[in-house]
Formats: C-alpha cells, sequence, structure tokens
C-alpha cells in the first residue's frame, strides 16, 4: 500500500521518489528493499512513462540495525559506569558523549560539553597542559612539532595513541584537572581507542584520587614524626648506654665499698638494706642493657650477610663456657647450615635462648640443650603459617627445664612479660621479646612450646635464601 500511495503521488506531482519498503516474497521471506523512481512527461506535462530501480537492502539494514543496538547497549555501559568518562571523535578531538559523573565531576552541564574539546572547556589549566604534553611528548620520542602531531591522519593519531598506551608510565598517569568553578583535583587517567560506525573515538576514564592523596600525605606526616620519635628513642639509647649506666656504676662502687670498710659498724638491718639496694642497682643495670639491645634490634642499617650458623653457635657457647660450666649444662648443638642473615642479631638470638634454658632449668638436675636446624617447604605448624612456596630453615632449641604452662607460649614473647616473680628468677622480661624482633626482621616466624616441669621448645623458621 505506501509503495502504491508512493507511486500514485509521484504521477500526480511529477516527483522524484525514495522509498525503502518490504516485500513479501513467494517462499514467504521478507525483504527490505530500496525503491527510486521518477515519471517522465512530454513537453505538454503528460506522464509518458516511469523509470525507477529497486535494490535488496536487507542485509545492509540487518548490519544498521544491529549496529545501533550495539551502539546504545555500549552508551548503556558507558552510563553505568562507576568513574567519569567521556567519548570524543579522534579527528576533531570534539566531546561527543559524556557519562552523568563526568558532568558531576567537572561541573559542566551537557549543552556546555558536548561539541567542545577538553581544552576548549579548561579541564586542564596552561602550566599543566605544558607539562602533560612535555611528558607525552618525551615518551613517544617524536621529533615533529605539537602542530604537526595534531594535523596527522586518523589512523597515524590513532597509532601515536596505541604506541603512548603501551608505556609503564601510562598506566598510573596522574593529572591536574580543573573544575568549571576554579577547583582543582588530581586524577589518574586511563583511556582506549575503538571504532563506532566509520568513525574514530577515544574513551577517557578519570579516576578521582584526592581522598588518596590526603591520606598519602596523612602517612608522609606519621612517617616523619616516626622518624623524629626513632632519633629521640636512639638519643634515649645513648643516654641510656651512657648518662644513666655511669651513676649505676658509681651506685654499685660505693655500696661495694660500704660493705668492704664499714661492715663491722653495720647493724644486720643496714646490712640487708645495702644488699637489696645493690640488687636493685644490678637489675636496673641489667634492665638498661636489655631496652638497648631491643632498641638496636629495630635499627634499619643493620646489615644481611651469607653466615655460617655453626660458626655462631661455637662463638656463643664459647662466650657462655662459664656460665654452661658453673651449672653443669650440656649444649648439643647439630650441624647448623649457611644463611644470609643480621650476624650480630643471630648471635643475640642464640645467646638469649640458651641464657633462657639455663635461667629455667629444674634446680636438681643439669641443663640440657639441643640445637638442631633441617630445611623444609612452607605449612602450617605448631599454628605458624608458612609459605608454601618458600623454603625455610627450622631452627629447633630444646631444653629440659620447667617450661611453662601452654596457655603462655605467645605470652611470653611480649615485653616485660614474666611468668615468675623478679625474687624467684632473674631477668627483665625482655630477652624473649628481643628474640622475637629479631626473627621478625629476618621474616621468619618463632613459636614456643612447653609444658609445666618437662622443658621448653623453641621453633624458628626463616626463609632459607643463604
Amino acid at each position: 500500500v505506501m509503495m502504491q500511495n508512493t507511486v500514485e503521488k509521484a504521477f500526480s506531482d511529477h516527483l522524484p521518489y525514495d522509498i525503502i519498503h518490504r516485500v513479501l516474497l513467494a517462499d514467504g521471506t521478507v525483504r527490505t528493499i530500496s525503491g527510486k523512481g521518477k515519471v517522465i512527461t512530454d513537453s505538454s506535462g503528460n506522464v509518458v512513462r516511469m523509470a525507477g530501480t529497486g535494490q535488496d537492502i536487507t542485509a545492509q539494514k540487518k548490519y544498521e540495525t544491529e549496529l545501533k543496538e550495539s551502539e546504545e547497549r555500549f552508551l548503556k555501559i558507558f552510563d553505568r559506569n562507576p568513574v567519569p568518562m567521556m567519548l570524543a571523535e579522534i579527528k576533531t578531538d570534539k566531546i561527543t558523549y559524556a557519562n552523568d559523573l563526568f558532568y558531576a565531576a567537572f561541573g559542566y552541564n551537557k549543552d556546555e560539553v558536548i561539541g567542545n574539546t577538553s581544552e576548549d572547556l579548561g579541564l586542564i589549566d596552561p602550566a599543566e597542559y605544558q607539562r602533560v604534553i612535555d611528558v607525552i611528548m618525551k615518551l613517544l620520542q617524536e621529533e615533529r612539532s605539537l602542530d604537526e602531531i595534531k594535523a596527522l591522519s586518523v589512523e597515524e593519531t590513532e597509532g601515536l595513541l596505541n604506541k603512548l598506551k603501551q608505556s609503564d608510565e601510562m598506566k598510573n598517569f596522574e593529572i591536574l584537572y580543573t573544575r568549571k568553578n576554579g577547583e582543582t583535583f588530581p586524577a589518574l587517567v586511563s583511556y582506549e581507542t575503538m571504532r563506532l560506525g566509520d568513525k574514530s573515538y577515544t574513551i577517557t576514564s578519570y579516576q578521582d584520587i584526592t581522598e588518596r592523596r590526603k591520606t598519602e600525605e596523612q602517612l608522609k606526616t606519621q612517617n616523619e614524626q616516626l622518624e623524629k620519635l626513632n632519633k629521640e628513642l636512639e638519643s634515649f639509647a645513648y643516654v641510656s648506654s651512657h648518662d644513666l649506666q655511669e651513676p649505676l656504676r658509681k651506685i654499685q662502687t660505693y655500696v661495694s665499698l660500704l660493705f668492704e670498710r664499714e661492715n663491722e659498724n653495720l647493724s644486720e638491718r643496714g646490712k640487708d638494706q645495702l644488699s637489696r639496694m645493690h640488687k636493685a642497682s644490678e637489675r636496673m643495670r641489667v634492665l638498661i642493657q636489655d631496652l638497648l639491645s631491643f632498641s638496636r634490634t629495630n635499627r634499619e642499617d643493620n646489615r644481611f650477610e651469607t653466615t655460617d650458623l655453626d660458626i655462631i653457635a661455637a662463638e656463643v657457647k664459647e662466650n657462655m663456657q662459664e656460665e654452661l660450666m658453673q651449672m653443669g649444662a650440656t649444649l648439643e648443638v647439630t650441624e647448623l647450615c649457611k644463611l644470609r642473615v643480621i650476624p650480630f642479631q643471630m648471635r643475640q638470638l642464640l645467646q638469649n635462648l640458651i641464657s633462657n634454658s639455663l635461667k629455667f632449668s629444674k634446680p636438681d638436675t643439669p641443663p640440657e640443650i639441643k640445637i638442631t636446624c633441617e630445611t623444609e617447604k612452607g605449612h602450617i605448624f605448631k599454628n605458624a603459617l608458612l609459605d608454601p612456596d618458600k623454603e625455610y630453615v627450622h631452627l629447633k632449641i630444646a631444653d629440659n627445664g620447667i617450661g611453662f604452662e601452654p596457655q603462655y607460649s605467645k605470652k611470653i614473647f611480649e615485653v616485660f612479660q614474666r611468668l615468675h616473680g623478679k625474687d624467684e628468677m632473674p631477668g627483665t622480661g625482655i630477652g624473649l621479646a628481643i628474640v622475637k624482633k629479631i626473627v621478625e626482621n629476618h621474616d621468619g616466624v618463632i613459636t614456643a612450646t612447653g609444658k609445666e616441669g618437662a622443658g621448653a621448645e623453641f621453633d624458628i623458621y626463616l626463609p632459607n635464601n643463604g
């Protein structure tokens, strides 16, 4: 009917026609036809005949319909994207589409944005624009001027954009943008090139990192404060090692002189008080030394060296020979290994653990201490989660001392934690905290197991990097 009406109208007004219509074939299929025609008249204006063509454009219309539907789906996804985005034609650099988040981020409305370029809108101020251009030209290693690059064909421009996108610097590229009201905000920028129909576009997304910048600044401030505190702690350590220990040495010296020279003139109560004073000053001296040791384990300038742990163990055994002999202790060390460690810290670790075993030995039983070593793959061992892809050196220090109740297996590593009173057992409660800190400095794990009256065992796992 539509075709018939069109032809009749052409006969009536003598004007050509161009119409797309559908026809039903004998086999029941429907085809889309593009029909064009015109009437031919004689000198008197009478219609002589009609000439026209009909072209089957079913496939073309199907492609156009699918393309339109695809573009509509794309724009829906574009609109729902959780970051500001805009679409710009590569040939003109003009913005053809933007999502609502883009308008909200920059403060412009649709009428102000569509058809303009980012430069027209002033999204980047001149100084920042020049910085960005300088970075891009350097990454592209181009000798051509910016004007020459702008004059390139769409295909050449697309090639440069894809080349630029491959550089590592563009993966976290930051630009300082300017909103309509003049406010600025930093954003991570990423883009893709694509074709829609017969045109090429860039899709640019903007991730506002203002809050991240604030967090980084806060972290920087906190790190500066922490560094200041560390320097103050180092100063305190210096004071502790010199100024505090000197008065203690004098106190201990004068107490000793009083015992030697005035012993006969002292009452029993006076002797007891002097003895308590001497013990208290000695505990203070040991505490200062332990605090200094603990602070040294936090220093960042410690150097890792490939070290033979057998040599470290032998040195510790020799240094502690007198204590071991006095207590009739047996120290058995199996063959250890070579490992990248901080030598003096490993020496301190073994010495502290051996001292701990001697300190908590049974009164009437000679201490027996055994140190073993083997390599193992990472796994869960005594509640210590290890990386299954790494190989670890497993150091085990076991003794036959008084042990401890299982519920204290973690508490004993805390600073100033003691399971016994200072009158029962000597010490400051820092020794095992130092051990734990040393293990952590070596990216390792330490666990402790024990049973009241049945000894203790310390398992240390250090990454096998020797």
